[in-house]
């Protein structure tokens, strides 16, 4: 036992799952990162339509508290990225948000 948790077995800590009624088809989880304390994992959820990767898709930043676990979502965006999450030393979390070039006018 390390910090109150016990591992014994695997754990389901994170899944998919689609809301009805939201125009959403489908759902996956990516991009898991471990925080620095090790009691939390943070973890991409992307909602999609139709065709994976549109530009109809939400992405979401979530964490899991794996001693009370508790799911919380920290940031729903169609602009953050699928790709890059990490965990800063002082427990803070980084994510990829995707930027559009603003286009040049003369």
């Amino acid at each position: 036992m390390a910090d109150g948790i016990e591992w014994r077995e695997p754990h389901k800590v994170a899944w998919p799952t689609v809301v009805p009624g939201t125009g959403y088809v489908g759902t996956e989880v990516s991009t898991v990162s471990w925080a620095p304390g090790g009691h939390q994992l943070a973890f991409i959820e992307h909602q999609y339509t139709a065709s994976a990767f549109s530009s109809g898709d939400l992405f979401s930043l979530k964490t899991h508290d794996l001693i009370t676990g508790k799911s919380q979502t920290i940031l729903s965006d169609q602009r953050i990225g699928s790709r890059a999450l990490c965990w800063a030393p002082e427990e803070a979390i980084m994510v990829e948000v995707l930027i559009e070039e603003m286009s040049k006018t003369n």
